[in-house]
């Protein structure tokens, strides 16, 4: 009887840790966004992304050359980045739809789907 038991507990864990490795829903992991920044093309472009509220969006970004990005969030936020490989990290604090854009090519990077 006692064998039934452990297999049950270790088939309802199994379970468990399944469902706990979604990306982007209410999961306690960072949510993460590449970005690439070449010449005068950017990926990805007009993407809608889902992000949750409140919690941290990492943002790489891959660049030939140093460049700026917009947050049209409340407050507006401007996202500097170096020439190579910069990560940062942002929180959205108020749910709708950010746009994420490149400065230098007015390129709409993403709608961000704040919920």
């Amino acid at each position: 009887m006692s064998r039934c038991i452990r297999l049950l507990a270790l088939a309802c864990a199994a379970v468990l840790l399944t469902g706990c490795g979604s990306s982007g829903g209410s999961s306690s992991t960072t949510q993460h966004i590449h970005i690439t920044v070449k010449g005068d093309t950017v990926t990805p472009t007009n993407k809608k992304i889902s992000v949750p509220l409140k919690k941290p969006i990492t943002l790489t970004i891959d660049a030939d050359a140093p460049g700026e990005l917009h947050l049209h969030s409340s407050p507006e936020q401007h996202i500097e980045f170096a020439k190579g490989t910069t990560t940062k990290k942002i929180t959205l604090k108020v749910p709708g739809v950010v746009e994420l854009e490149d400065h230098a090519t007015d390129t709409l990077i993403a709608q961000l789907e704040v919920k």
